[in-house]
């Protein structure tokens, strides 16, 4: 909750159960965490682990949260718009032992603009390019100049590759694997644009090869 009051404008301390802080030039008013009885406990186990998983992917993707996630900034940084719209979506597992990142179901990109249609990825032969192609949107026309950016993810080393196109209209683009520390079957790719116009973003859309 961001609060502005003049009588905690320069507070940073408690106040019964809140704590005030300040975050980008704004005051800031967050209860304090109840106790826990027994932070050892399965469920508090399995939480645990659950969001260090999402933490760890969220580190390792900051160039694309940066473009995708900007228009969720203003009460949290995009980092912290990632592990909020993941956490509970992006992470599979019944037990600690086989949780892991659902990566169909990864958002790395969300806004208002008009999502992409019919996006595939695709590969004619092992170690060949991956070609990335899309319709445009229905409704009003995009304009010249929206880039349309693919980011590629690896299950094991988080963001391989961040693709920027010159103009979305194109519907295509393409990737090359040379090098890649990770099999095409552990890649991943998400393909989103920015609107020229409005500067906004499409939600994301998830592509295997």
């Amino acid at each position: 909750m961001i609060i502005q009051n003049y009588l905690f404008t320069a507070s940073r301390k408690a106040l019964g159960g809140t704590v005030f802080s300040k975050w980008k030039d704004l005051q800031v008013a967050r209860t304090k965490p109840a106790s826990v009885n027994n932070p050892q406990s399965v469920a508090q186990t399995f939480q645990r682990t659950k969001f260090a998983i999402i933490q760890l992917l969220g580190r390792l993707m900051g160039p694309v949260l940066d473009i995708g996630l900007k228009s969720m900034t203003k009460s949290m940084t995009q980092y912290n718009a990632f592990l909020k719209l993941n956490i509970n979506t992006a992470v599979t597992g019944a037990t600690t032992e086989d949780l892991a990142v659902d990566f169909p179901n990864l958002t790395v990109s969300k806004g208002p603009a008009f999502v992409l249609r019919n996006a595939t990825a695709t590969q004619a032969a092992a170690g060949q390019p991956v070609e990335i192609e899309w319709s445009m949107p229905l409704g009003s026309p995009i304009p010249a100049n929206s880039p349309a950016y693919v980011a590629v993810v690896g299950k094991e080393n988080g963001l391989l590759d961040l693709i920027e196109t010159d103009d979305v209209n194109d519907g295509a683009a393409s990737w090359d694997p040379t090098g890649s520390p990770e099999p095409i079957a552990d890649t991943h790719f998400y393909l989103f644009y920015k609107h020229a116009g409005t500067n906004s973003v499409c939600d994301s859309i998830y592509l295997h090869v």
